[in-house]
């Protein structure tokens, strides 16, 4: 049995956090060769009562696919009493309490910092093997103080560490020492796919971009709303296709820089799709625009690109690993509005030259989820044989 920690997963409130991590899981459980149990720390504050059962080896628990999804007490009301003062000896004899009832053979723990101290001690203390499969980008995190104990210990520890790309690989070994081996993230290919048929005409100038990315500014959609006034000189009907969830407060910075460029008719927010909403989107466009600052993988560009959706990228990491003169257009990461106004304007020449189903077929195998759950399968393998010699 795997115990898989997750930091972000996906939940009734927030159906989009962690997706690529549940996708892994999925892959990594459809083959049936291990069992998987996710825990993951409960949203919002556990009622007492809930915590007792916890503590008597009782836990939350839900069933999806052949995953098991288990979630252990994080913010209780239990805490606010007197018990406030044993909260670490309460988490650990949780953990042990799991251990003991599902007798895991190592742990996966996906983005190092959610579960460290947890893994650690289940290592420490019951010699539980565990490997980390890493996402956090630009890595690590900025606002993480403890770096030491959150990231450097247990990746040192850590019998595997996974990036999800070339240059986020780069990253942790330049700030841990260790070096990772790359595995890509997970693309569902029944959810994006290509369509043999194009699914709009195009007509002279008139063009569909899209964009993913709205909730922060690093994703570039401040950099690429102020660029697109100059494009809409030479191509004045484009539609920017603008897809994500965003808050209030972030949609009125986004407002603003469209009322001040006026250029409201030429964008179209969506808000969060599905994957069946998204992948007919990408068979919708002409083109991509990736104008991020740092991608540690570039997901969302490669789901289009397994559509056949060509896409401009900034140099922003993660998408240097996929984004050739066959698929794309890659631009300098400089955030200079004429640098990604000219990579635009290019695209817009070209992209109907791609090949469209070459692009999806090329990416299909290079990123297959079968190749990904060997490379997953191989490290497993190799530890609990290790640990059993």
């Amino acid at each position: 049995m795997i115990f898989h920690f997750v930091t972000w997963y996906p939940s009734k409130t927030n159906h989009a956090e962690g997706i690529f991590i549940q996708r892994q899981i999925e892959l990594l459980a459809a083959d049936q060769q291990f069992k998987h149990v996710v825990i993951r720390k409960s949203k919002g504050i556990t009622g007492w009562w809930l915590h007792i059962k916890a503590l008597l080896g009782f836990f939350e628990t839900e069933k999806a696919g052949n995953v098991l999804v288990i979630s252990i007490p994080d913010e209780s009301s239990l805490y606010r009493f007197y018990f406030w003062r044993f909260r670490k000896k309460i988490e650990q004899f949780i953990l042990r309490r799991l251990f003991n009832k599902y007798q895991p053979c190592m742990a996966h723990l996906h983005v190092v910092y959610g579960f460290a101290e947890e893994v650690l001690y289940l290592n420490e203390r019951k010699a539980l093997p565990f490997i980390v499969s890493e996402h956090m980008g630009p890595f690590p995190f900025q606002w993480i103080t403890a770096t030491q104990e959150l990231i450097i210990q247990p990746m040192r520890a850590s019998s595997k560490v996974a990036a999800v790309s070339s240059a986020q690989a780069r990253q942790i070994e330049s700030f841990t020492g260790v070096t990772p081996v790359v595995i890509p993230n997970v693309i569902n290919e029944r959810e994006f796919y290509y369509a043999a048929a194009p699914l709009h005409t195009p007509t002279d100038k008139q063009l569909n971009i899209v964009f993913t990315g709205v909730y922060t500014k690093a994703k570039g959609g401040d950099y690429l709303l102020h660029v697109l006034p100059q494009f809409l000189k030479t191509y004045p009907h484009t539609l920017l296709h603008m897809v994500g969830f965003a808050t209030e407060q972030r949609m009125e910075e986004l407002n603003v820089i469209i009322r001040q460029h006026q250029i409201a008719k030429n964008i179209k927010f969506h808000g969060n799709l599905s994957p069946a909403q998204l992948n007919t989107l990408y068979q919708q466009c002409d083109f991509y625009v990736c104008s991020s600052e740092w991608e540690s993988f570039g997901l969302s560009v490669l789901e289009g690109l397994f559509t056949g959706l060509p896409a401009l990228c900034t140099d922003c990491g993660g998408v240097k690993d996929f984004i050739d003169a066959d698929n794309g257009i890659l631009i300098p990461n400089d955030q200079h509005p004429e640098t990604l106004l000219k990579g635009m304007l290019q695209m817009a020449e070209v992209y109907h030259r791609f090949n469209r189903r070459q692009i999806a077929e090329q990416v299909a195998r290079k990123f297959a989820g079968s190749s990904i759950q060997k490379q997953y399968f191989s490290i497993y393998r190799d530890i609990i044989n290790s640990t059993a010699a």
